[in-house]
C-alpha cells in the first residue's frame, strides 16, 4: 500500500515536466510541417503569388543587395557600362578650355553604370546602379502568358480623388499596368485614336523589335519617369503588326507626336494606332530622379536577346 502511493506521487510529480515536453515536441514538429508545407506551395500553386509580392518591394534609391535579398537570388549576369551623365564646367586649366571665349563652357561627365539582370522562371529584373550598388532605375518583364505583375505608378487614392483627377487636365489620367494584359492605348484616358502619346518610340530591326513609351507624373509618381515597353525578348502577350505599324513612322528615334514637321498628324497613323490597340505592355521600367531618361545608358529597356539568349 505504502509502495503504490509513492509511486503514485512521484507519477504525479513528473506528469507536468513530460506534459510541457510533449507539447514543446508537438509545436517543433507542427512548425517543420508547416515551413515544409509552405515552401512547397511557393514552388508549386503560389509561386506566382510569391513573385508578384517580391516584385512590389521594388523600388529605386535602394542598394543592390537589397534586391538579390528580396528576389532570393543574386544576378545572373552583370557587367557594366560608362556613358557621359551630365554637363559639368570646365576648369579655366583644363587643356579643353576656349580661351577665345569667356562665357561659361561645359562639357560631358562620364559616369559609370553597373548593369544586373536577375532570371526568375515567370519574369526577368534588370537593374541599373551606380559605385555605391544604389539602384537608379530596375526593369521588371514578364515571360510567362500567366505571369501578371501591377504596377501603379501613383499610390492608390479616393473614388472622389480619382474622378477630379480624370477629368482635371493638370492631373492626368494615372492607369494600373498589368503586364502581358493591359494594351498601349489604355494608358489613354479617353480617345485613344485622338490623343497621341507623350513620346513613343518604335525600332524594328532585322530580328529584333522594341516600342516604348515613357510617363511622368511629378510628385504624385515620386518624381520618378516610366517606360512601358513591349519587345522581342518576351512575346507573353497579344501583339499587333509591327512591320505595317512601323511603316508609317518616319524614324526610330524618340518622337512627339505632330511637334515636328517629320512627323504626320496623330489622326493619319491608322496602323500605329491599330498596333497600340492591339499590343500588350511586357515590360515596365522605372527611373529614380537620379537617373533621367535622356541619359539612360542602355539603347532598350529592360533586357535584350543577347542577355539571355543562353540563360533560360
Amino acid at each position: 500500500m505504502h509502495l503504490l502511493t509513492a509511486v503514485s506521487g512521484t507519477s504525479d510529480s513528473i506528469s507536468p515536466v513530460l506534459l510541457v515536453t510533449g507539447l514543446i515536441g508537438a509545436l517543433s514538429a507542427s512548425l517543420v510541417i508547416l515551413g515544409a508545407l509552405r515552401a512547397l506551395l511557393l514552388r508549386t500553386i503560389g509561386r506566382r503569388r510569391n513573385g508578384y509580392g517580391r516584385i512590389s518591394r521594388l523600388g529605386t534609391g535602394t542598394q543592390l543587395p537589397f534586391f538579390t535579398s528580396v528576389l532570393g537570388e543574386p544576378p545572373a549576369v552583370q557587367h557594366s557600362v560608362v556613358k557621359d551623365d551630365y554637363m559639368v564646367p570646365v576648369n579655366r586649366d583644363d587643356p579643353e578650355w576656349d580661351r577665345t571665349s569667356d562665357r561659361l563652357q561645359l562639357k560631358p561627365q562620364p559616369r559609370k553604370f553597373v548593369i544586373s539582370v536577375f532570371i526568375d522562371r515567370d519574369y526577368y529584373v534588370q537593374t541599373i546602379s551606380d559605385d555605391d550598388q544604389t539602384v537608379l532605375a530596375y526593369s521588371v518583364t514578364t515571360r510567362s502568358r500567366r505571369f501578371r505583375p501591377s504596377l501603379r505608378p501613383v499610390p492608390a487614392c479616393s473614388r472622389r480623388e480619382r474622378l477630379r483627377r480624370w477629368r482635371d487636365p493638370i492631373h492626368p489620367f494615372q492607369p494600373r499596368i498589368v503586364l502581358g494584359r493591359t494594351r498601349f492605348a489604355d494608358l489613354d484616358a479617353t480617345e485613344p485614336d485622338h490623343v497621341a502619346p507623350p513620346r513613343l518610340r518604335l525600332r524594328l530591326g532585322a530580328s529584333s523589335f522594341d516600342h516604348s513609351e515613357t510617363a511622368y507624373y511629378g510628385r504624385p509618381g515620386m518624381y520618378q519617369s516610366f517606360v512601358w515597353s513591349a519587345g522581342d525578348v518576351a512575346r507573353q502577350g497579344p501583339l499587333g503588326s509591327v512591320a505595317k505599324a512601323r511603316s508609317e513612322l518616319p524614324g526610330d528615334g524618340w518622337s512627339h507626336i505632330g511637334s515636328s514637321y517629320a512627323w504626320p498628324a496623330w489622326s493619319e497613323l491608322t496602323e500605329f494606332r491599330r498596333f497600340r490597340r492591339e499590343t500588350a505592355i511586357t515590360n515596365y521600367t522605372v527611373c529614380g530622379a537620379g537617373l533621367s531618361l535622356e541619359n539612360y545608358p542602355l539603347p532598350r529597356f529592360g533586357v535584350g536577346e543577347h542577355e539571355v539568349w543562353t540563360l533560360r
